[in-house]
C-alpha cells in the first residue's frame, strides 16, 4: 500500500506517521511523504463495533503504539480488553479486564504528551460524560481526569489538541451544535 485506501479510517498520528484501520480489519501505519506503508499483524482477535481505537508515539523506547480497545459486556459487569501494537517489536500485547465499571465515549482517541485520552460514561445506556481518563504510551497505565464544571450537564463535552502560541494544549470544550 503506497497510499491509503478509499475506504480506511484514521485511528490517529503521532510526528507525521498516520495509523490507518480499514474495513477488512487491515491495520497499516503510513508515512505520506515518503509514500510508504507498513501492514501490521492482525488483531489478536475480531473487532467488535465497539472498538475504541488511539496511537501514539512512546518516546522513552522510540515506539509508536497502537491500542485497539474492546468492551466485554455481561449483564453484571463492563470491562475491557485492550490490543496494544508496538512497531519497534513488530508484536501485539493482550490487556485483559481493564477499565472496569466505566464507558469509553469516543472512538478515537486524542494523543497528547504522551498519553492517550477518551471521554467516559458510567454505562452504555446514557452518555453523560463523567470523566477523562487517560493511558500513558510509554508504561501502558491507565489515569483519570476530573472534568471541568461545563453547566448542569455533561453530554457534549469534546476532547482536542490546539496550538497556541507554539504550544499545544489537551482542551475539553462544549459542543452545542443542535441537531434536528
Amino acid at each position: 500500500m503506497d497510499s491509503p485506501a478509499l475506504s480506511s479510517s484514521i485511528v490517529g498520528t503521532a510526528n507525521g506517521l498516520i495509523c490507518l484501520y480499514d474495513y477488512k480489519g487491515e491495520i497499516y501505519i503510513w508515512n505520506p511523504t515518503i509514500s510508504k506503508s507498513k501492514k501490521l499483524l492482525n488483531l489478536p482477535w475480531d473487532s467488535s463495533f465497539y472498538m475504541k481505537y488511539g496511537f501514539g508515539f512512546d518516546e522513552s523506547r522510540d515506539d509508536y503504539k497502537a491500542l485497539f480497545i474492546d468492551n466485554c459486556v455481561d449483564e453484571f459487569d463492563l470491562s475491557y480488553v485492550v490490543n496494544i501494537y508496538s512497531l519497534r517489536t513488530d508484536s501485539w500485547k493482550t490487556l485483559y479486564d481493564q477499565l472496569k465499571g466505566v464507558f469509553l465515549i469516543n472512538l478515537l482517541a486524542k494523543f497528547f504528551n504522551g498519553k492517550l485520552y477518551w471521554t467516559t460514561s458510567m454505562s452504555f445506556c446514557d452518555f453523560n460524560v463523567c470523566k477523562i481518563i487517560s493511558c500513558d504510551v510509554a508504561d501502558e497505565t491507565w489515569g483519570s481526569l476530573e472534568l471541568p464544571i461545563c453547566g448542569e450537564d455533561n453530554f457534549n463535552i469534546k476532547l482536542g489538541v490546539v496550538e497556541d502560541f507554539e504550544e499545544y494544549r489537551l482542551t475539553c470544550f462544549v459542543d452545542e451544535t443542535v441537531h434536528n
